[in-house]
């Protein structure tokens, strides 16, 4: 018997709204189009799961743009993860805790951002220092708050700037995803 075959059985017998068989049914199509082998089916239907779910793929990050701010809803500093829902943080996202996790459970760490990962990792900066820069560079305001200081200095002003701001490896991380505008590209170059 086919998947298929087998989710049109299992859903007659279940006498369900036809409406949501169907939707089920094509879902089950769109899975069975790719062709599975055995380990590629079972992990692209856990995948499937957690997205279903409203869960990440991948480990949470303390980038600001992951965590939306929910102070105002709740009156106490809260933070949700825009990508995990169920992930809640009282500092912003550096840690968390699930909606599901038992009370008294250690709150998780949340992780380097991979793209501040690999910037860190060009410019030698690795392990705990690298998660050290990230929260250097978030303790001294993202580059977008401070785009306006650092597109009035000079390039050499800027990297002074950046290290009082951000600390060493923090400013490092800041002026790798620091852009100039357009008119003080060729100053850089």
């Amino acid at each position: 018997m086919t998947l298929m075959e087998h989710a049109r059985r299992e859903l007659d017998l279940l006498g369900d709204d036809r409406a949501l068989a169907t939707s089920l049914i094509a879902a089950v199509g769109a899975f069975t189009a790719y062709p599975h082998s055995g380990s590629s089916a079972a992990i692209a239907a856990e995948r499937l799961a957690r997205l279903l779910d409203h869960r990440a793929l991948t480990p949470l990050t303390f980038d600001p743009d992951e965590w939306e701010d929910r102070s105002n809803l709740s009156g106490y500093p809260i933070w949700q993860n825009v990508r995990d829902s169920k992930a809640m943080s009282s500092d912003g996202g550096r840690t968390y805790r699930l909606l599901s996790d038992a009370p008294g459970r250690a709150a998780r760490h949340s992780r380097v951002p991979m793209p501040w990962r690999r910037l860190l990792a060009r410019q030698q900066v690795h392990g705990a220092r690298a998660t050290e820069a990230a929260l250097a560079y978030l303790a001294g305001g993202t580059v977008a708050d401070a785009a306006a200081d650092l597109d009035t200095l000079s390039p050499d002003d800027r990297g002074e700037y950046a290290r009082a701001r951000w600390g060493r490896d923090g400013a490092k991380l800041a002026l790798g995803l620091y852009t100039p505008p357009a008119a003080m590209v060729g100053l850089d170059g």
